[in-house]
């Protein structure tokens, strides 16, 4: 029946908080010929070493050392990837052991040092790789969680499951345990093998209520906001271009705008709440995004995102940072990929990291410049009556998934354009004083483009009014280019003097 294993997750915050920097406002950071002012930004080097000094710190490693090892989980999460692909019958997942020694640990149920030697052969992985027996696949943990998952969906009971690939075992989490045994003695269901029932109390995001923060939104009650910090620069597709702003969780602005220094930043699409908690807002006219995160803690400040983490990156053990307007900058390792609810639902993923308060929420999780998620909330887990607090966050691929927006890299996007139109037919022409980004064909610009354009009136008529654009009686007209613009310019006939003849 039910294990009698317990484990209480007591308190749960949502964290709610916009922070900093993936909207920047006030000057243009696109000139009128397209050169970029420039924002000084965390190199590449810079970036991983104040990572990978953290890391050191914690570790107990020395600098080198801590590069070396952070530099392999890209290698590690390839290789978990390949394992999960071509070996389902025998490989039972991998994690990363950080102490006493430096270890990858992989699974397989038989044959596993044999499994695996052409797979490391002559790779950076030989020599810190071990193999363990286990019970299970990876595919029968799988399969086991989304039994368990099922059973309690049919049953009504709200719950969360994960995989605890270093226990080699499923895990389910319920407010009730007693509840799911007496329904499945009623029901008569099997309670399938392998999977361990815990008990926790389901997380109920809630909001942190006070004013005064970079990205808030307002509530019902008079003079109370809600507050969180922004997660990555994101774009999507419209009917003529590209449109972008900033991802984050959705239980800040639940369906409405959020703001930026007191401008309002469309809500697009999104999810409250639940377990998928995300939002993505729309960049207001004034903003200008760039690709960059900040993490507060080493100037510059700010860093770019030049590359985001893959859905097998999430690797048991790996170590990633975080940066939230409460708490700021720090670092955790992965112990849990999370499923809440829906036995089929994506995952998010916990991380052992106590520093995630009210506030934080949204923010991004990152490793050097590559993008690994947003924070949601965290946990207060009981083992012994000793707390440990662990964070989640949602990984980029699910951000992405949920929103149909793509968090952006320093790759170059030339995805923008401008539709010009006149009327009446005839009256005239509309010409730009900016006919392309530096980089990008003919007639497509990039993000924060500024593109005077210019109304051009044919005989007999001339300029009243621009559609699309503002000021609506400027001409020449400047506008700097957060999406596709449709712009129409309106002409008007000049009278016609008719001569009057004296007698």
């Amino acid at each position: 029946m039910i294990s009698a294993t317990w484990l209480k997750i007591s308190r749960f915050a949502a964290a709610l908080g916009f922070a900093v920097l993936l909207v920047v406002s006030a000057a243009p950071l696109v000139s009128a010929q397209g050169t970029q002012n420039p924002i000084p930004v965390t190199s590449e080097d810079t970036a991983l070493m104040q990572d990978a000094s953290t890391y050191a710190a914690e570790m107990g490693v020395d600098l080198a050392q801590a590069v070396r090892q952070l530099n392999l989980q890209q290698d590690i999460g390839r290789l978990n990837a390949e394992l999960t692909e071509s070996e389902p019958e025998t490989f039972a997942g991998l994690w990363i052991q950080h102490r006493p020694d430096y270890r990858v640990i992989v699974l397989f149920t038989h044959d596993g040092e044999a499994t695996l030697e052409s797979y490391i052969r002559g790779g950076p992985l030989v020599g810190i790789v071990e193999t363990r027996s286990a019970q299970l696949t990876l595919r029968e943990l799988e399969g086991a969680r989304f039994q368990a998952a099922k059973i309690a969906d049919r049953l009504g009971i709200p719950h969360w499951t994960a995989i605890a690939v270093s226990k080699n075992r499923a895990e389910l989490y319920v407010s009730k345990s007693e509840r799911l045994n007496e329904a499945l003695q009623q029901m008569d269901l099997r309670w399938p093998e392998h999977v361990e029932v815990f008990r926790s109390e389901m997380p109920v995001p809630t909001s942190d209520l006070y004013g005064g923060l970079y990205i808030w939104a307002p509530t019902e009650a008079p003079n109370v906001i809600r507050q969180g910090t922004s997660g990555f620069s994101a774009s999507d597709s419209s009917a003529i271009g590209p449109r972008y702003g900033i991802v984050t969780v959705g239980h800040c602005g639940r369906g409405e705008p959020v703001y930026r220094d007191g401008v309002a930043l469309p809500w697009v699409r999104g999810y409250p709440d639940g377990a998928d908690d995300s939002a993505w807002h729309t960049a207001a006219s004034g903003f200008t995004v760039r690709n960059l995160i900040q993490d507060g803690d080493v100037e510059p400040l700010v860093r770019e995102i030049r590359s985001k983490a893959g859905s097998a990156s999430h690797t048991e053990g790996t170590f990633v940072c975080k940066y939230g307007i409460t708490t700021g900058y720090g670092c955790g390792d992965i112990r849990r990929v999370l499923y809440q609810g829906d036995p089929i639902g994506a995952p998010n993923v916990l991380v052992d990291y106590s520093s995630v308060l009210p506030g934080d929420s949204g923010g991004p999780w990152f490793l050097g410049h590559m993008a690994y998620g947003m924070s949601l909330s965290y946990v207060d887990i009981y083992y012994d009556d000793t707390p440990i607090r662990w964070s989640i966050y949602m990984p980029v691929h699910r951000i992405e998934s949920l929103l149909s927006a793509a968090i952006l890299t320093s790759d170059p996007d030339c995805g923008l354009s401008i539709n010009m139109n006149v009327s009446p037919a005839g009256a005239g022409s509309v010409l730009r004083g900016l006919d392309r980004t530096p980089g990008c064909p003919e007639g497509r610009y990039a993000l924060g483009a500024v593109v005077a354009l210019v109304a051009a009136a044919s005989g007999g008529y001339e300029f009243d009014h621009w559609v699309g654009v503002s000021p609506v009686n400027a001409n020449p007209v400047t506008v700097t280019l957060q999406s596709g613009l449709n712009v129409t310019a309106i002409f008007r006939s000049i009278p016609t003097l008719t001569p009057t003849r004296t007698p």
